[in-house]
């Protein structure tokens, strides 16, 4: 039996897939893609798919850090900052409207503040904490689903502070974060209830790019998708709340 796993760690990650004979093909008719969260294959003859996500991770080990990928940090929590790190951390968020608690951030750990979703907790780079900011803007503690609502629409965004964002401007929703702008084969596993998945991607090149692929991919899951086209250049965690609203009930 073909080992569709090898092929895709072949691959270069994020660059062209490899193909391979499969469902008794001699012939080269599926392909194996090595991403950055995943391995995927799919089949065009028979139509088969698979993923398998990677090991959690974080997207750079810190210098002079111990922490050990995949492993949840234990931030110090909000109300134990000191003061000067707190009016900084309330700075962050008063940008997008929003206070720290609907933010998801749950406190700071190192030079980071941390956001947290269920299984998911990210590290945003605080400028304050780091001098010049150095390291990767995002880093990713343990990966998961991050998911918030039991509503029938489903709203897709990007990132988790534009989740919690959508999520207090349409409390009757469900908000999916997608880390990215691809809907993971293992999303399909929380969909059971959703009559509608509404894409409410950044107002970029990539989002508009992950839209068309999603709705394509998505076709078969949901009975109705609808795109919520954002102003350009814009996230939606960038929009006021009434904007939000309008857009969505337009």
């Amino acid at each position: 039996m073909v080992n569709w796993l090898d092929y895709a760690k072949q691959a270069n990650s994020g660059g062209r897939p490899i193909r391979f004979g499969h469902c008794g093909n001699s012939g080269r008719n599926a392909v194996a893609y090595n991403n950055a969260r995943g391995y995927s294959a799919k089949c065009y003859s028979c139509g088969w798919t698979d993923y398998k996500a990677k090991k959690l991770y974080i997207a750079k080990r810190e210098e002079n850090s111990d922490h050990k990928p995949g492993v949840r940090v234990s931030p110090v929590p909000l109300g134990r900052l000191t003061p000067e790190l707190f009016r900084e951390v309330w700075k962050y968020t008063l940008k997008y409207g929003m206070t720290p608690d609907e933010a998801g951030i749950t406190g700071v750990h190192r030079d980071r503040i941390v956001f947290e979703c269920g299984d998911v907790q990210k590290g945003k780079l605080l400028p304050f904490l780091s001098g010049q900011g150095t390291g990767p803007k995002w880093v990713t503690y343990t990966d998961g689903i991050a998911m918030i609502g039991s509503g029938t629409s489903l709203v897709a965004v990007e990132d988790i502070v534009s989740m919690y964002k959508v999520r207090l401007a349409l409390p009757g929703v469900s908000v999916i974060c997608l880390l990215g702008t691809s809907f993971k084969l293992l999303y399909r596993n929380h969909l059971e209830g959703i009559e509608e998945i509404c894409w409410m991607l950044d107002g970029d090149g990539s989002g508009a790019r992950g839209v068309v692929k999603g709705m394509r991919e998505m076709a078969p899951w949901v009975r109705h998708q609808r795109v919520i086209i954002l102003p350009p250049g814009r996230d939606p965690k960038d929009l006021r709340i009434k904007e939000i609203q309008e857009l969505f009930d337009d």
